[in-house]
């Protein structure tokens, strides 16, 4: 019992420091080190700007996406943590791999909140920065609000992680 009670103080360790900033850092440097070796110009904006469309044409199926992808990552990453050195790596990669989705697709619904606010003419990959930035603030406001912003800002993450899945599953 006293393993168990270690490895979830190492785990609320982890997600709730300065280590959750690192990790959410570099799973964003991770998703632009794959974009750029997939040799392709603006992937990531690509992937972002796919991924947002899918959250205006279908919400209701990224949000479940969203709760699968979630739910399905982060049980098969406890099942690696509580087997050994070795697949606790493979809970780390998966861990990453959940953080990246949780970046990409932040951004998303950040650009999807943007878009909705302050329109823009072109869809392109060069005219998403002042939208994900009005995005960005809209989503922290709403995060700073008590019980409901953090509710809210959940399901807004949860519907991004969907979006993404649906954008890559549909390409």
């Amino acid at each position: 019992m006293l393993e168990h009670n270690g490895q979830l103080n190492l785990l609320v360790t982890v997600l709730t420091g300065p280590i959750f900033v690192l990790l959410f850092t570099g799973s964003m440097a991770l998703a632009i080190l794959v974009s750029s070796i997939a040799n392709r110009s603006g992937t990531l904006i690509t992937i972002i700007d796919r991924s947002a469309e899918k959250i205006v044409e279908r919400p209701w199926m990224s949000l479940l996406w969203g709760m699968a992808v979630t739910v399905l990552l982060l049980a098969f990453a406890a099942l690696c943590f509580n087997r050994g050195h070795i697949l606790g790596l493979v809970g780390v990669t998966i861990l990453a791999l959940l953080f990246m989705f949780t970046g990409i697709g932040f951004a998303a619904r950040a650009l999807s909140f943007g878009r909705s606010i302050a329109p823009t003419e072109d869809f392109g990959t060069a005219d998403v920065v002042r939208p994900i930035a009005i995005g960005i603030f809209l989503m922290s406001a709403t995060a700073s609000i008590p019980v409901l912003g953090w509710f809210v800002t959940v399901l807004c993450v949860i519907t991004g992680i969907g979006a993404v899945a649906l954008a890559i599953s549909e390409h």
